[in-house]
């Protein structure tokens, strides 16, 4: 069983990735059999990319079925309720919702919980098991990890949006070019400056949003709204 120290570290998380570690492990402790987490909603997602996690025995694929790629999964569980529920299982006071999946894959159990930000940010988070030994006695204690996972998205969130305060206008100027496809030659050009110039705002932007590549800063600038097409 992890600590409860080891719990709490998931909420200091500040990277998705270093998120989706933290999960793995406490999960891995608490004797799951695999775990989801979804964030892409539409616009209302927790970071700059909607987050799609897989671990262990579950498959998204197998949750959603063949209407997963044409709604949320927020969608799915959580229509007129954003309560807990279990699938698998009957938990007294809590909604039972039947998932299509495979009993032999370890996933006979389960229990799927809402991430609501204070921003209208929605995602979902569940665990599954491979018995229903002492399954309702752990609602509560799930819960607990819920409410750590929510924190860190929330925390990531504020970290992108501080990011990408500072972002300066000729920074997006050049961003916005650069996802019409336009080269630093030719942006210098419309720009009226040098194409040295060009890159160096690149550059720029690309450290302050915290990725590697040109494409990618358009990408974040595009899924954060700082530049339109």
């Amino acid at each position: 069983m992890p600590s409860l120290s080891e719990v709490g570290l998931i909420s200091r998380a500040l990277t998705s990735y270093d998120l989706r570690v933290r999960v793995e492990e406490v999960s891995s402790k608490l004797g799951v059999s695999g775990f989801f987490m979804e964030t892409r909603c539409g616009s209302d997602i927790f970071v700059d990319e909607p987050l799609v996690f897989e671990f262990g025995s579950i498959r998204l694929g197998d949750i959603g079925g063949e209407e997963y790629e044409k709604s949320s999964l927020f969608d799915r569980f959580f229509y007129g309720s954003i309560l807990p529920k279990t699938w698998g299982a009957k938990v007294e006071g809590i909604e039972r919702v039947d998932l299509p999946l495979s009993v032999n894959v370890g996933c006979k159990v389960g229990m799927v919980f809402p991430l609501i930000g204070t921003g209208g940010e929605r995602g979902v988070l569940g665990f599954s098991f491979s018995t229903e030994c002492g399954f309702a006695e752990r609602i509560q204690e799930f819960s607990f990890v819920r409410d750590h996972v929510l924190e860190a998205l929330l925390r990531i969130r504020c970290s992108l949006r501080r990011r990408l305060i500072g972002v300066s206008k000729r920074e997006l100027e050049v961003l916005l070019w650069c996802a019409h496809g336009k080269t630093a030659w030719e942006i210098s050009r419309i720009l009226s400056c040098s194409e040295a110039n060009v890159n160096f705002h690149v550059a720029s932007a690309k450290k302050k949003l915290r990725v590697s590549s040109r494409s990618a800063a358009v990408a974040v600038a595009i899924k954060s709204g700082l530049i339109e097409m």
